[in-house]
């Protein structure tokens, strides 16, 4: 088992005395000068704020600093036979093979290091600081965290260090496909659509849709939008991070953007599979279309859908969903598939994905033979046949946009090293905020004002 531990350094008060035993005094004068008095402040525009004399640090972007910085650390060294610390500039890992939990080298060199960075006024910044433990055993020992400065090291499965993502698998998965810019091309491509020929859609539903809360199929499509509009914000976050590939937001902006591509999708199904419900059962029964005597009977359905929605995705939030394995990554979650219980709820929820569509299909495929069974070559103009066109419609979106990405869920779920496939498939889910060009019909292209047939 290896445990590595990086550190990041932050500047305290300047140590320049030990560059008086490197540099003639002129030099060392010189640095001296260099390093402390510096005088700086913040200008915003016409707005400067007032000058503060610095005497800490070193000044960014100087050739200069990176190598007064490493002579200035120089002093701590440490290497045994499984035991050494890594130095490059501010980066310092402690990287230690621990064999049987032997692990009281490695406890004590870290001590050592924290106690060294206090007395030369070094500030280590733990929060930055993570623990990477590499270990191929199938049952695994409870490791006690390291604590510095009165807290605890967050150990992590994923590390960026010096430009390389290392993880706790050695597989190098995580550093290639970070790196790899057709997945990121790709699904740049596939979020422009749905961002913008979704908004577009919901422009032409909302210009034509009609103020009748009475159709089932009318509050169907009226939740659908209010669907859509809650998830096409979240789609530029998910742009800005492939196009630039790093994440600079706090991690629970992350887990809300990714939360919101799963709640659409939940929610579009169960809208999907109501509706279809509604017609197919009128259909076999010959029963009139179903109606909302009253308008709070419609508000009252639509606020049963959105109370599970406000009650279940916050308590998926509260419950660390998605972290993010370092601060600059996102939507990178496939390790946490191996957690107790979440491998068997996500086979659950692939399973209804791909079972009740193929039955829905099959229903919908009867009824469309039946239609044309009994009309014949008229069934084209017959106002029932092009209803069930537009329910073919919600079936195909679920066999197109939700199954793919379901079917290769399954195999996902056991290979969490697919996570670029993963996320195209996640995407093409998106796919669904198309779903309402479908339903403009000929309502957005003709001014006779003509109502939509749902």
């Amino acid at each position: 088992m290896v445990r590595v531990r990086a550190a990041v350094w932050m500047l305290h008060p300047p140590r320049v005395g030990i560059l008086n035993d490197s540099f003639m005094e002129d030099d060392y004068s010189w640095i001296t000068d260099y390093l402390t008095g510096r005088p700086q402040f913040v200008r915003v525009g016409s707005c400067a704020s007032d000058i503060v004399v610095s005497s800490t640090g070193a000044p960014q972007g100087t050739v200069l600093a990176p190598f007064l910085f490493t002579l200035y650390t120089s002093d701590f060294i440490y290497n045994s036979e499984t035991c050494h610390a890594q130095k490059y500039s501010d980066n310092t890992a402690i990287v230690a093979c621990v064999r049987e939990e032997q692990e009281g080298e490695y406890t004590e060199l870290a001590r050592a290091f924290g106690d060294w960075s206090d007395r030369n006024g070094l500030l280590l910044n733990t929060s930055k600081t993570k623990e990477l433990v590499i270990d191929f055993h199938r049952s695994k020992p409870h490791l006690q965290p390291i604590n510095i400065q009165g807290k605890d090291i967050a150990v992590v499965q994923t590390y960026k260090f010096l430009g390389v993502h290392h993880d706790d698998k050695l597989n190098w998965y995580r550093h290639v496909s970070l790196s790899s810019s057709p997945t990121r091309i790709t699904l740049v491509c596939i979020y422009t659509v749905v961002l913008i020929v979704g908004g577009l859609g919901i422009a032409l539903m909302i210009n034509v849709l009609k103020s009748n809360l009475r159709s089932v199929t009318t509050v169907a499509v009226l939740n659908i939008i209010v669907a859509h509009l809650l998830f096409l914000p979240s789609i530029p976050f998910r742009i800005d991070y492939y196009v630039r590939n790093s994440w600079d937001l706090p991690s629970w902006v992350c887990r809300v953007v990714s939360a919101m591509i799963h709640v659409h999708m939940y929610i579009s199904f169960l809208i999907y599979v109501a509706v279809l419900t509604l017609r197919y059962h009128s259909f076999y029964k010959r029963a009139e279309r179903q109606v909302f005597y009253r308008k709070l009977h419609s508000l009252g359905a639509s606020a049963a859908i959105w109370a599970v929605v406000l009650i279940v995705a916050p308590l998926v939030l509260s419950l660390k969903y998605g972290e993010a394995s370092d601060d600059h990554t996102c939507f990178r979650f496939g390790l946490k598939m191996k957690d107790p219980g979440v491998r068997e709820i996500n086979y659950f929820i692939s399973a209804v994905f791909l079972i009740v569509p193929i039955a829905l299909a099959g229903i919908q495929a009867h009824i469309m033979l039946s239609i044309i069974r009994q009309y014949g070559a008229t069934s084209s103009s017959q106002q029932e046949f092009w209803a069930q066109v537009k329910s073919l419609c919600f079936v195909l979106i679920m066999l197109v946009c939700f199954v793919p990405y379901h079917i290769f869920r399954m195999h996902y779920l056991s290979n969490p090293e697919f996570e670029d496939e993963n996320e195209i498939f996640l995407a093409i889910t998106a796919l669904s905020c198309l779903d309402l060009l479908f339903f403009v019909g000929r309502g957005a292209c003709h001014s006779c004002g003509r109502a939509l047939v749902f």
